[in-house]
């Protein structure tokens, strides 16, 4: 329901010129820095504010390796793909099996 509104709310008022790709980028390149004065006298419930959007995408990797990455199918491959890799580098490595999905040769 909420599409077909934006839909005809989007007809009824008209279509809009283009900017163009100077208005996307502008300020693209811009970083923000804020000196380490004023964050890092933060009283602690506002610290969450400042440090939990940095650390939450670095728990949730992390979160998703140990649920997907150390299955016992995940260890196959790894020890599938680096014995390819040693195979490159003129290493002895294991040859990966039949069974290996995308790493067969």
């Amino acid at each position: 329901m909420i599409a077909i509104r934006n839909l005809v709310s989007q007809i009824m008022t008209g279509s809009v010129a283009w900017p163009g790709w100077e208005v996307v980028h502008a300020y693209f390149g811009r970083v923000g820095q804020i000196p380490r004065r004023f964050w890092a006298g933060c009283r602690k419930d506002s610290w969450f504010g400042v440090e939990l959007p940095r650390s939450v995408p670095v728990a949730c990797a992390l979160t998703a390796f140990l649920v997907l990455g150390t299955t016992r199918e995940a260890g196959e491959r790894y020890s599938a793909f680096g014995g390819v890799i040693l195979n490159v580098l003129g290493g002895r490595g294991k040859q990966p099996d039949e069974g290996s999905g995308d790493l067969k040769r």
